[in-house]
């Protein structure tokens, strides 16, 4: 450990927690970060990751006194109403903030983060500055989430439920992935109240608003198959047909008819496999679905003419190789009436 980083960690421990709160505040919001008081920085990594590091390093009674100084940080955080400079440095100085309550995770955070919101602070803030301040809020709030579900699961209900009727004047639908994933982190076995409401969304806007590759893989790992199995009888027909639409929309999502049922999408689309087999498994073997898709040739084919037989021969390899889902093993075999070893 050098001297600096000696210091630095001396300081951290020495100053209260007012101080250190205040120190957080200037010194992100000077655009050359000069006003940290005594603490002294390399010039690599960025700062904050010098100090997650030196949090880390600080004893559990002054690690508590850094996440005290950081909740107290959001809580006094308001732009500098000045000059477009300063309030967009003061955006700025917020996100480095958020970054760092996504590396040292607290419960205290979540309150003070959506005060922000509720507050009107954000509205100084021009759109661009006010993209990339929610976007930063509504991740780290997913990411604190197991912290307090119930508040961090009403806080984005709200939200997810008003976008597109602009909601406090500036939230809109690019958010609406983000949110969708947040609550079906929350709460995975309410994704059917999620999920349609995000495809109402999507149908009213470009497919470049949202990353609907990512969403959907995302939504597949949170939700897991047996949930989405479990609760699909609470989807409607109709909503369902949707969903399954997106799902298998090869231009859209991993989630492609072609990367399971050809060879060159078997071995082309290795880095996916995980996401494209909880929900092809689903998708071919219930007998609510039936979209007529004729499989091509592969070198497991089932001589039996049989359409169970030959999607089980084409998902083989990925049950037994790559993704070893016990559910799905257990949905195979009790769709199927065949052992899967």
């Amino acid at each position: 450990m050098t001297k600096l980083d000696r210091d630095n960690l001396l300081h951290l421990r020495t100053m209260d927690t007012a101080a250190l709160a205040s120190l957080f505040l200037s010194g992100f919001a000077d655009p050359d970060l000069k006003s940290f008081g005594p603490l002294k920085f390399w010039d690599d990594p960025s700062i904050p990751v010098q100090l997650v590091e030196a949090y880390r390093k600080l004893e559990p009674i002054h690690r508590d006194k850094f996440i005290a100084s950081l909740t107290s940080s959001f809580a006094r955080w308001a732009p500098n109403i000045s000059s477009e400079l300063t309030i967009h440095q003061d955006a700025l100085a917020l996100i480095e903030l958020l970054f760092l309550a996504e590396m040292t995770q607290a419960a205290s955070f979540v309150l003070p983060l959506q005060a922000i919101y509720y507050s009107g602070k954000l509205d100084h803030l021009s759109d661009d500055d006010f993209e990339a301040v929610m976007f930063e809020i509504l991740g780290v709030l997913i990411s604190l989430a197991f912290f307090d579900v119930d508040r961090v699961s009403t806080f984005f209900e709200q939200l997810f439920f008003s976008t597109g009727d602009k909601y406090n004047g500036r939230f809109d639908d690019r958010y609406a992935g983000q949110l969708l994933l947040g609550l079906c982190k929350c709460n995975p076995r309410q994704y059917p109240q999620y999920l349609p409401r995000f495809l109402d969304i999507v149908e009213r806007n470009s497919s470049s608003t949202f990353d609907l590759d990512y969403t959907f893989a995302k939504f597949a790992e949170l939700v897991t198959l047996k949930t989405f199995v479990d609760y699909l009888n609470q989807v409607s027909d109709n909503d369902v047909a949707r969903i399954m639409k997106r799902l298998c929309d090869d231009t859209n999502s991993p989630f492609s008819y072609d990367i399971v049922v050809t060879p060159v999408g078997l071995y082309a689309e290795f880095e996916i496999r995980e996401y494209v087999v909880p929900s092809e498994i689903f998708l071919m073997y219930n007998p609510r679905f039936d979209f007529g898709y004729e499989p091509l040739h592969y070198p497991f084919y089932s001589d039996k003419d049989d359409r169970t037989h030959r999607y089980l021969n084409i998902i083989y390899p990925f049950l037994t190789v790559v993704s070893k889902d016990s559910f799905a093993l257990e949905l195979l075999e009790e769709l199927c009436s065949i052992h899967v070893p």
